[in-house]
């Protein structure tokens, strides 16, 4: 098959739903080669061979959904809206403090502070309060003022600061502590997750409510394979 045929393959909209299949091997070897690339080596043949497939497959998946344009699983027209493009970025971001962080802070209670699971779980409480608390908090706000984009800034300002303090997290500190630091986490998730959503539901036309809402989540739910995935490495 020469090149000008296999391109035809991948950009063809009469194609079988081939982006479809594109999309889980792009983002599929994303979060192994976080995880494990540093023990098999960054030079290894499956290091190599699953950045490749990656590689390949984003380079596919993009000029397909381009010539199938509204019948793509992810149109690319959305990515040229400014908010939408801005964010999936920190939604993606939110993930991985979400998921990153958060499955360390049970690691790092039951192994470093010799804490039980059901302790553990109960410490975990704090983080939860936090994001209910300004969660429900915003959304009164948001109801009576219409205005939410301040939120989400708030609420990164806050992500960032709570993760710098879990870097200073020791062995010997003290568990209200470490509890108010997952509080602060808590608070910046509960103001920037669903405010992600809203702002990308204002952002784009009512006829693609469902397509903005599953692409922030898609974007979050990335986020926090690979958080979690770096983390645990």
């Amino acid at each position: 098959m020469s090149f000008h045929n296999c391109v035809d393959l991948f950009t063809s909209p009469h194609t079988p739903p081939l982006g479809a299949a594109l999309l889980p091997t792009t983002v599929g070897p994303l979060p192994p080669l976080a995880g494990k690339g540093r023990d098999w080596g960054w030079t290894s043949g499956l290091t190599l061979g699953l950045a490749a497939l990656a590689s390949v497959s984003l380079l596919s998946f993009i000029p397909r959904e381009g010539r199938m344009g509204e019948d793509a699983v992810l149109p690319l027209r959305i990515f040229r809206d400014r908010v939408f493009s801005v964010t999936v970025v920190v939604a993606f971001l939110v993930g991985m403090v979400m998921f990153g962080g958060l499955v360390m802070m049970p690691l790092y209670l039951q192994i470093v502070k010799v804490q039980t699971p059901t302790a553990a779980g109960l410490e975990m409480t704090a983080f939860m309060a936090g994001l209910m608390g300004s969660s429900m908090t915003t959304g009164r706000i948001m109801m009576r003022t219409g205005r939410y984009k301040v939120f989400p800034i708030i609420g990164t300002s806050c992500m960032f600061v709570g993760m710098l303090l879990f870097s200073t997290l020791t062995v010997d500190t003290p568990i209200p502590q470490v509890m108010a630091y997952t509080v602060v986490v808590g608070i910046g998730l509960g103001l920037t997750m669903q405010m992600l959503v809203i702002a990308v539901q204002n952002a784009l036309p009512p006829e693609d409510m469902g397509l903005s809402t599953s692409s922030v989540t898609f974007f979050r739910s990335m986020g926090g394979t690979m958080g979690a995935a770096t983390g645990l490495a």
